[in-house]
């Protein structure tokens, strides 16, 4: 199989892979018309059934614990089967500004007390880690009130890499890292991000940012060998060599991540970025032709070997 069919075809399993995704995903779907936003979420598992729904803009207070304001037209719902009972759950806005709001338990009209507030509060924490309602302007909130380090801590609590994944960027995106809470985040990354799409996703992102030239890289370089895809592991080694400035060391440790990749134009790609980002180190040039004798293919080989010599 050549070189340019191979790409093909692990480009097109990529994409099978992330469309697989939002197939299960779409329990966690936000639609958007010309007339009003909605974002339904909706989730079923030994015989629990819990089901969220939002239309037009919703506030949430601090904490995600309360509505504090929804726009005209707009409406909070939740169903939630679990225990042998049903509740339900409608906060409307009221034309003096003010939120109605309706709970029932199996079809009777309980008042919005106390316990209803408390069930309310914990059906928030639900949908936050586990659908990520609001999740940019929840984690951007975090981030200002706690810091890198707490939107670090919060993002251990969420169960989906898409989600971990929104959140990780947002802190990527906000200039707050510097070279230990970078490391820190890649650390994260590489222990809990099981998806090999979300993980790369994230450190492709990491890897555009303008960051300080601590040793983050080398931690990088080391996350990307918990990438199991051939394919996406290249991608996350290619988006940090594309971005050069790398020190020997790291560009040595790029061809010992490379050489663990088990595709040899995968493999090849990313050696012949190292190359390129080496400026003509004898020690990365010597490193990489020794990586070629742990491939099979010849033409693959050839081609890592010639991209020497240039």
């Amino acid at each position: 199989m050549n070189g340019w069919i191979r790409s093909t075809l692990f480009a097109l399993l990529a994409v099978l892979t992330c469309s697989s995704f939002f197939a299960v995903a779409a329990q966690n779907e936000k639609k958007i018309s010309e007339r009003n936003e909605e974002w339904t979420w909706r989730w079923s598992d030994n015989g629990v059934a819990l089901e969220m729904r939002l239309r037009g803009k919703v506030e949430f207070n601090d904490d995600y614990t309360d509505v504090v304001g929804i726009s005209p037209g707009g409406s909070l719902r939740i169903k939630d089967e679990r225990g042998g009972k049903t509740r339900r759950i409608e906060i409307t806005p009221s034309g003096d500004g003010r939120l109605n709001r309706a709970y029932s338990v199996d079809g009777e009209a309980r008042p919005f007390d106390r316990e209803a507030q408390d069930y309310f509060a914990r059906f928030l924490n639900e949908a936050t880690q586990q659908a990520g309602l609001d999740a940019g302007p929840r984690a951007r909130r975090i981030l200002s009130r706690r810091g890198a380090s707490g939107l670090l801590d919060e993002i251990s609590k969420v169960h989906s890499d898409y989600i971990k994944r929104i959140y990780f960027q947002e802190l990527i995106k906000s200039g707050s890292l510097d070279a230990q809470t970078t490391r820190r985040l890649i650390d994260q990354v590489a222990r809990e991000v099981t998806s090999d799409y979300e993980k790369t996703q994230t450190l492709v992102k990491l890897s555009e940012a303008s960051l300080d030239k601590e040793n983050w890289r080398a931690s990088y370089i080391e996350a990307t060998r918990s990438i199991t895809s051939d394919y996406e592991r290249k991608r996350a080694l290619s988006a940090l060599l594309t971005k050069g400035d790398l020190s020997r060391e790291e560009l040595l440790l790029a061809v010992k991540a490379a050489t663990s990749i088990s595709s040899d134009y995968e493999k090849a790609q990313v050696l012949i970025k190292v190359v390129g980002a080496a400026s003509g180190d004898e020690a990365v040039r010597n490193a990489v032709i020794d990586a070629t004798k742990t491939m099979n293919s010849d033409y693959e080989r050839g081609r890592v070997v010639k991209a020497t010599y240039k």
